[in-house]
This record gives structure tokens, sequence and C-alpha cells, in this order.
């Protein structure tokens, strides 16, 4: 048990620290230490509840496609499909195509979103965005692979593509 509590530790250190800041304020009201039940009870709720390993804080992303309205649309409703769950949502997708993007309005809009996934590169107004990460027009697994480190963290977030202006 105390490999997969330290896994997710690793993984989840936000999510890991709320279980020992819970788990310590209980130990204060009952007068019991049980902060070596930490591991026990993590793995215990990560059965019960298995999706609480994917929980995360809401991104919001704002994808942008060369490729129009509808393909961008496509991108927004195939991430939501593989990063959100029927109890849980991690990302939060606008679509936009590349002439709204473009437009003078959206400047006071963009700070509003954590991620800017694009199907095109450079674009104006990049150093708005916290994280920038081009795709491919149906993203492809290494693409996948940076959006997750991107939403979920972990120790190859470095890897995504940091916005150059």
């Amino acid at each position: 048990m105390q490999f997969l509590a330290s896994a997710l530790e690793q993984d989840h250190p936000a999510l890991h620290q709320a279980f020992r800041t819970e788990l310590q304020a209980f130990s204060e009201r009952t007068r019991v230490d049980m902060s070596p039940m930490l591991s026990n009870l993590i793995v215990k709720v990560c059965y019960r509840f298995p999706n609480i390993a994917r929980a995360t804080v809401l991104k919001r992303v704002l994808v942008v496609s060369d490729s129009g309205r509808i393909h961008a649309e496509f991108l927004a409703s195939f991430l939501k499909s593989l990063f959100n769950g029927s109890d849980f949502s991690a990302i939060e997708v606008t679509a936009f195509d590349l002439e709204e993007y473009s437009a003078p309005s959206f400047q006071s809009s963009a700070p509003q979103y954590d991620i800017l996934l694009t199907t095109l590169l450079p674009l104006p107004n990049l150093h708005l965005f916290e994280t920038v990460i081009q795709i491919e027009d149906l993203p492809s697994r290494e693409n996948l692979n940076v959006f997750s480190i991107a939403i979920y963290g972990g120790p190859a977030a470095s890897a995504v593509k940091q916005p150059v202006d």
C-alpha cells in the first residue's frame, strides 16, 4: 500500500497534501494520531473512487484551428471526450477559428484561458497564455501526452511548450 500512496504523492502532490491535511485535522479533533494510516486511507479511497487519481484543478482550454470553426469544435469535442469523465471534468474547452482569435476584442478575453491548443504557430498574442501547445489536425499520441502533462502536471511538465512571442 505504501507504494501506491507514494505513486499518488509523486503524480498528484496537491491531492496527497489534501489527504494529509484532512487526516491531520481529523486526528486533532479525535485526539488520536491517525497519520500512520495515511497510506492505507489513500489506497482505500482510490479503490472506492478510481477517478480520484485523475482529479485536478479545472483547466480552461482555448482551441484555435486554421481549418475553421467546425474543425476547432471537433478538436474540442475530441479532447473533452478523452479528458473528462461522467463524474469529473479536467478541462473546459472553447473553440475558435483563426478569424475569431485574431479579432481585436479577443485580447480582453484571453486571460480566462490556461492553455492554448493550436494547429498553427506562430500566432499573435501568445504571451497572454500560460501554456501554448501546437497540435496536429488529428492529435497524435505525442500531442495528447504533452496536453495531458499540461493538465495534470508531473515530472515531465517542462516538456510542455511555453509561449514565445
